[in-house]
């Protein structure tokens, strides 16, 4: 399933939504399993683009419900 099978209009608001919240989205060229990193400060979530938009269509599009996806902080060296 690639990301051409989700709804564009959800794709671009969730995605708008998270800049508005601060995050760089960047969406991986996958055409087969599509997914989103997403990074604010030290925080790095990814997640699948169906799992980003059942978040956006719950309304727990943010913290805490991107918490089950956080990678974990950067470090820099």
């Amino acid at each position: 399933m690639g990301i051409n099978d989700f709804p564009y209009q959800n794709i671009r608001a969730a995605t708008a939504q998270l800049e508005q919240q601060g995050f760089n989205v960047n969406w991986s060229p996958d055409p087969v399993a599509p997914t989103v990193r997403l990074s604010r400060g030290d925080d790095r979530y990814t997640l699948r683009a169906n799992e980003l938009i059942n978040l956006y269509l719950s309304g727990q599009l943010g913290e805490p419900g991107l918490s089950r996806f956080k990678d974990g902080p950067a470090h820099q060296t």
